[in-house]
């Protein structure tokens, strides 16, 4: 036991304590009681404890000088137990001040300091709706007139028009001076004149229909075209002041400290075991991975040196917690564990799943491949449901570096984290979701009272923070569609007065702009002179219809 607890302490570079350990070479058994592992981050803390190990050891290994574990045993193991006196050794906690989750991303108190853009820098660089949607509607009615024009060509003229009148004269003079017996004599004349005066004006109501409906279409684009300065307005002064893009600057500001606080925390974990994950490096090429054979993982079978085991592997680690423990307590499965992956089939993989009185559920599924040198895979899905918040931002506002401007008080969170890393190379997406949140204020500034406010009227929301590149300095995002319109209220609460006259200004260089094109459109005269004719054709064809009986 005394070996295991200074070789122990030297690894994790904090106190290892164990009770007692017992080798039983009969039934090639070691047991292990009441292990602790001290959090070298917090001495007071323990980051791991188990009741009893059992390891279940292949001992004709140990003839080719080999260690060789087909099964370890974990009973009732939990994590972050307090210890009752201090563990610390020497401080081999990993450095990891220099990685700055979020440190790219803008605080929003120093956006108040930031000048808005020039309102005439703006239109020399955007195209006005207004002048855009002008030249379209001058397009639009000159076509239209043109096909009217065209139309009306079809329509019976002045000259058609005093013909008819010429063939209703002709008829009435044919009575001898009496017009009605003019008239009645020339029956089938008379029916031919009224079916063709019938014909045009039909023809002249559903032309003077088509005019009306398009001079109701040309008139709606005209009183439309007097409004988009206004909406011209409001879509630049979106676009480039309360559009709600600050809303990545808003969350680091309120939650950078809390997110970042829990993604530093657990890459210094990472980096604590990254040397013993580097230990279980492969070889440079495939060329000598272990085939997938059953015999390589049977008891008691030893390779000779042409398709050798590892020196040192744990093909399978059960663990099993108890509920009701008071802390969280983790079961699942650890597998293939080994400093030589190259000779083993298959790489390290763990699914592990618990529960504690402060979350709902706890699942981490992930898989390291060191099997290949040159193509190191790590991946890790992670899944927590229902962690209590004040239980989460423990610890975080005393060892943050940077002020909280608000604490929450109340409520849960559910985080899915999806983590690749590739040959150094990071692929990550974090998302938690909020929800029930009570925050109240830290500080005085007059934007943290808008998000105190605007959060108390949220029920949830989901940040979504992403980290890509080198593993050691990745380049971080954070998003969250849900806070945009709260940021949208904060940033203008923050620059209120300055966002008034920017506005004013914009409206100015958007009126310059569009006045005069606005005043010189084109009316709609042409089309109401048509009408006009249409009407004089109507009531001419009307009065010889009439005329006819």
């Amino acid at each position: 036991s005394n070996t295991i607890r200074t070789a122990g302490s030297q690894v994790i570079g904090a106190q290892v304590d164990l009770e007692s350990a017992e080798l039983n070479l009969d039934e090639e058994k070691l047991a292990l009681s009441k292990l602790a592992v001290t959090n070298p981050k917090s001495p007071m803390t323990n980051a791991l404890q188990a009741d009893y190990l059992e390891l279940n050891m292949d001992a004709s290994a140990l003839t080719w000088n080999k260690v060789i574990v087909d099964n370890i045993q974990i009973t009732n193991l939990l994590f972050n137990t307090p210890r009752e006196s201090r563990g610390e050794l020497t401080n081999h906690w990993t450095n990891v001040s220099d990685w700055e989750p979020l440190a790219e991303i803008q605080g929003l108190g120093a956006l108040a300091n930031e000048n808005l853009p020039d309102p005439k820098d703006i239109l020399a660089q955007e195209e006005l709706q207004t002048l855009k949607a002008i030249e379209q509607f001058k397009t639009t009615l000159a076509e239209a007139e043109k096909d009217l024009n065209s139309q009306l060509n079809a329509l019976p003229n002045d000259q058609k028009i005093q013909a008819y009148k010429e063939r209703l004269d002709e008829l009435k003079a044919s009575g001898g001076g009496n017009k009605l017996l003019g008239l009645l004599s020339k029956g089938k004349e008379i029916k031919e004149l009224r079916k063709d005066l019938k014909a045009d004006l039909a023809a002249l109501k559903t032309f003077k229909n088509s005019i009306q409906s398009q001079r109701k279409q040309l008139s709606s684009e005209l009183k439309n075209l007097k409004s988009m300065p206004a909406q011209d307005l409001s879509r630049l002064k979106q676009k480039y002041s309360l559009s709600g893009d600050g809303v990545a600057n808003l969350v680091s500001s309120v939650f950078g400290p809390q997110i970042g606080g829990w993604v530093k925390e657990g890459y210094g974990y990472y980096q604590l075991v990254q040397p013993y994950l580097s230990a279980m490096q492969g070889t440079e090429n495939d060329s000598v991975q272990a085939s997938k054979v059953l015999t390589n993982r049977g008891r008691k079978v030893v390779f000779q040196d042409d398709n050798p085991l590892p020196d040192y592997l744990i093909k399978a680690i059960d663990i099993s917690t108890p509920d009701n423990q008071g802390q969280l307590g983790i079961a699942g499965k650890i597998n293939n564990l080994t400093t030589q992956p190259e000779r083993w089939a298959e790489p390290l993989d763990m699914q592990l799943r618990g529960t504690a009185p402060f979350l709902d559920l706890f699942t981490m599924a992930g898989t390291f491949d060191r099997r290949i040198s040159s193509a190191s895979k790590d991946n890790v899905q992670l899944k927590i449901a229902g962690l209590n918040i004040e239980t989460a931002m423990t610890g975080l506002n005393a060892s943050s570096a940077k002020p909280m401007p608000i604490t929450a008080t109340d409520g849960a969170v559910d985080i899915v984290a999806d983590i690749k890393i590739e040959n150094q190379q990071l692929q990550s997406e974090i998302r938690l979701n909020f929800k029930k949140l009570a925050v109240t204020a830290t500080q005085k500034e007059p934007w943290v009272k808008a998000v105190v406010d605007g959060l108390t009227k949220l029920s949830e929301f989901e940040i979504i923070l992403k980290l890509t590149g080198d593993v050691t300095a990745p380049t971080t995002s954070i998003s969250s569609p849900d806070l945009r319109a709260l940021s949208q209220q904060v940033i203008k609460s923050l620059l209120s007065d300055e966002l008034q006259g920017f506005e004013t200004e914009l409206m100015q260089q958007i009126r310059q702009a569009t006045d005069n094109p606005l005043a010189n459109l084109p009316g709609l005269d042409n089309i109401d002179a048509l009408q006009e004719q249409l009407n004089l054709k109507e009531l001419d064809l009307n009065k010889l219809l009439k005329n006819l009986g």
